[in-house]
């Protein structure tokens, strides 16, 4: 006959030993994000250009106060996005994002910036009532709390939302975690978020998700758009 206080002690044991499992969800980093050995301090110039635009009070990047879709840190397809209204046309030629933390496990990982026009409110007409018309695919190397410029050419018209899109793929295979900066000093229309992995499969605004603290730190950098004339030598 099995002695029941062994047989319940084996039960709890079997328990402890039993493999953790990750869940994915909405968090901040939940282990200690390997420090990049060279970490890379970008800070926004607007080089490119003569027009900068904006809904960030500031460019400050807050430790753990941003969140992504992910289990155990490793991010499934997260999008974050930010609206720009446009009085006048604009030749976008530079992104800058805030990264909190990015930390591939080769030491980079892959991130695409996409840029998009449409007449109709945002989010409410996307993707349906918007054109693509600009995308960079990246490869970031590991950093945090940085501003990180990303080379990206579109034109946008007057009277049209100019929607940017930061696109992290899935990082769980290959043990990447990214982590984009942010602050809660302010902005002037709101972040959004999406990640079909956490059931926020359209962009919602982050505040609309639990985390009203999470004010997206974005910069479009361009010149004055519409077409032009050259001249040739007759």
């Amino acid at each position: 006959m099995l002695n029941p206080i062994r047989t319940m002690v084996m039960a709890v044991a079997a328990t402890l030993i039993a493999p953790l499992a990750f869940a994915q969800s909405f968090s901040n980093s939940t282990f200690e994000v390997p420090k990049p050995q060279r970490p890379t301090v970008v800070a926004p110039t607007g080089g490119c250009g003569t027009i900068t635009l904006t809904q960030s009070t500031s460019q400050s990047i807050v430790a753990a106060n941003s969140v992504s879709c992910n289990a155990g840190g490793l991010h499934t397809d997260n999008s974050y996005y930010r609206s720009f209204p446009l009085t006048a046309d604009i030749n976008v030629c530079e992104v800058q994002f805030g990264i909190e933390t990015a930390a591939g496990a080769g030491g980079t990982q892959p991130v695409t910036v996409n840029l998009y026009s449409g007449a109709g409110a945002f989010p409410a007409t996307f993707p349906a009532g918007y054109t693509q018309i600009g995308t960079a695919s990246l490869n970031v190397a590991d950093q945090a709390a940085t501003v990180f410029p990303a080379s990206v050419a579109g034109l946008a018209l007057a009277g049209t939302n100019l929607v940017v899109e930061v696109f992290t793929p899935d990082g769980q295979t290959a043990g990447n975690s990214f982590f984009i900066g942010s602050n809660s000093s302010g902005e002037s229309a709101p972040s959004y978020l999406a990640a079909a992995g956490c059931g926020v499969s359209t962009p919602t605004a982050t505040s609309a998700i639990g985390f009203p603290q999470m004010q997206i730190v974005m910069n479009v950098i361009g010149n004055p758009g519409g077409p032009s004339l050259s001249v040739g030598s007759a």
